[in-house]
């Protein structure tokens, strides 16, 4: 509104104000709201970001846990009819799994356990992996005989006692995992 001098007065309850000054506030509250709103967006995109790598996380980890090692009696077809122990790894999962490697075993016998073994080709415990296979296919298995020894050097007879495999491998994303057992797989790297 026009005053009688030519000021231009916004009419408030606590008295007339200049529309110029009127106008400033509308900015600064148009500014903040921007500056809000721009918050809100990036919040909101940081938030859908960590989601979708906690989604993609949870995914690989259950695509990992399809890859399971056990062990199985296996019986020779020879004329001696003769039973061993096969270390299995088996991939249930739809992708193949590389590199797969044999890192311990362990199998405990009441308050014993164990650690001595041995895989097909004379390959024992050490500080080294054992290779079991460069690569096993979707729904594919890999095995190799397993023995384990006693402090003096004597064969163990497996009797279904409990045996912790730990064993990793690559995923078709180039992922390393380790797994003990059936316990949860673990990325490496």
């Amino acid at each position: 509104m026009m005053s009688e001098t030519g000021d231009s007065h916004v009419p408030m309850p606590w008295g007339p104000v200049d529309t110029d000054v009127f106008a400033a506030w509308g900015q600064w509250a148009g500014g903040i709201g921007s500056i809000a709103a721009v918050v809100v967006a990036l919040m909101l995109a940081t938030r859908d970001s960590r989601s979708r790598r906690k989604e993609q996380k949870e995914q690989q980890a259950a695509r990992a846990a399809t890859v399971t090692g056990s062990t199985e009696r296996k019986l020779d077809d020879g004329p001696f009819y003769s039973q061993w122990l096969a270390l299995v790894i088996s991939n249930h999962g739809t992708h193949p799994v590389m590199d797969v490697k044999i890192e311990d075993v362990k199998i405990r016998v009441g308050e014993v356990t164990y650690v001595k073994w041995k895989l097909a080709g004379g390959k024992a415990d050490s500080s080294e992996p054992y290779l079991l296979a460069h690569v096993i296919g979707p729904q594919d298995e890999k095995f190799t005989s397993l023995f384990f020894e006693d402090a003096e050097g004597q064969k163990y007879v497996y009797e279904k006692h409990p045996i912790d495999i730990t064993f990793s491998f690559l995923d078709a994303e180039g992922a390393r995992w380790r797994r003990t057992g059936y316990g949860e797989p673990q990325r490496v790297r």
